[in-house]
């Protein structure tokens, strides 16, 4: 009579590895290049020595072997998808949905919600939601982000991750003004001591019950996720921190910007 084996349970790496193959990543990329003095293509599309910002960010989370893509596009995002197609050229899947009104009037929440109403986000499926146009210089972010996210709802029950960014310094300097209007300090280009939001979530299918039910597609100006749906699961003790290095981090919002990460980055 043989004896029975019991059966190995998953490596830590196997199990991570199925949950990147079940995350989408989604990348809310309906801005404009307006304030990059492009204002005729969306700012994904903003090239950084040579390669646009989009298909770097594609690249950076297919590197930590994710290849699932919803792009959230807005006005001129034909261009984008005449860019990307349907992601073969890159290795990955891509499928698209196009903002729900006029640029400026939808905001990140409204993209999110009518791109699950829709089905281009699989509503049956974590999201990692991240801008395409801000530069992460952190190669295993991603992967590091999920298994943190992984760890925190096990043990603590959140349904949601974002990445914050300790140690920012402010591009200007502050003042400290009196009653009397005069100036008591003056710092230039402090380094805050707050956690600074970067734009990277995590979210399990069950944070998607709160863009559905608090974002009212009705109103008329943009709804960011921001201002609606994350104070509401932070408010209950649902929502996670992944906190790196500011320096690891250049958003891309002025040419300096600009020019800083094509400084950086190859």
């Amino acid at each position: 009579m043989g004896i029975s084996k019991k059966p190995q349970r998953p490596s830590v790496m196997d199990e991570l590895a199925e949950e990147i193959g079940r995350t989408q990543v989604v990348l809310i990329a309906g801005g404009l290049g307006k304030r990059l003095g492009q204002p005729d293509r969306p700012k994904c599309l903003v090239e950084i020595n040579g390669k646009t910002l989009i298909e770097r960010a594609i690249e950076y989370f297919r590197a930590n072997g994710f290849t699932e893509y919803v792009v959230l596009v807005g006005y001129l995002g034909e261009q984008v998808e005449r860019l990307l197609g349907d992601g073969s050229g890159l290795g990955v899947n891509v499928r698209y949905s196009y903002d729900p009104g006029e640029p400026g009037k939808v905001g990140k929440a409204k993209a999110l919600k009518h791109a699950i109403l829709n089905g281009a986000v699989d509503g049956s499926r974590r999201s990692i939601i991240a801008f395409p146009d801000d530069v992460f210089l952190d190669s295993t972010l991603p992967t590091r982000l999920l298994l943190t996210h992984m760890e925190y709802t096990r043990s603590r029950g959140t349904i949601a991750t974002v990445v914050l960014a300790s140690g920012y310094r402010l591009p200007f300097g502050v003042a400290r003004v009196n009653g009397e209007g005069l100036v008591e300090s003056f710092e230039e280009k402090p380094v805050l001591s707050y956690y600074v939001n970067t734009g990277i979530y995590v979210m399990d299918p069950p944070a998607y019950r709160f863009v559905l039910d608090n974002v009212d597609m009705s109103l008329g100006g943009p709804i960011e996720l921001e201002t609606v749906v994350l104070p509401k699961i932070a408010s209950m003790g649902l929502l996670a921190a992944f906190v790196i290095p500011a320096s690891s981090w250049i958003p891309i919002n002025t040419l300096k910007d600009l020019e800083e990460a094509a400084s950086r980055i190859r």
